[in-house]
């Protein structure tokens, strides 16, 4: 039998099923991670644990920004395009297609990973102590 849930339990709930229903769809944009982030912070709250909360949340950011980078190279004559492209190429030795793929796998690899935290973290059960 299970104790009724505290209120942290319901939301790191919440934010474990709202993880893993990103990770399980393909078209996520990353403003969507900020929406719950008082959800996430109910499950990731040392040091450590915001830190990875951290590169969950960037990890959406970085592969939109790799995505941006390939369109401006692919599009290289539309004036201020052609600047972005030209910094990258110069600059950054990736290929940005790579990159926004390996963005995109590691995307879903690390939201799936804190969306099994957070549902475990929640479904924790105390053992009752006899009196």
């Amino acid at each position: 039998r299970r104790n009724e849930l505290k209120i942290t339990q319901h939301a790191a709930l919440w934010a474990g099923m709202l993880l893993i229903v990103y990770a399980t769809f393909y078209h996520i944009n990353p403003e969507y991670y900020v929406i719950a982030i008082p959800l996430y912070l109910t499950v990731f709250n040392t040091k450590r644990q915001i830190f990875f909360l951290f590169i969950v949340t960037s990890l959406p950011w970085m592969a939109n920004y790799f995505y941006g980078v390939d369109i401006a190279i692919s599009n290289a004559s539309l004036g201020g395009k052609k600047i972005i492209a030209d910094i990258y190429q110069n600059t950054i030795p990736i290929d940005p297609t790579l990159a926004w793929n390996i963005c995109l796998f590691l995307t879903f690899i690390f939201t799936l990973a804190a969306g099994v935290i957070a549902v475990k973290s929640a479904l924790k059960i105390t053992p009752k102590t006899s009196s």
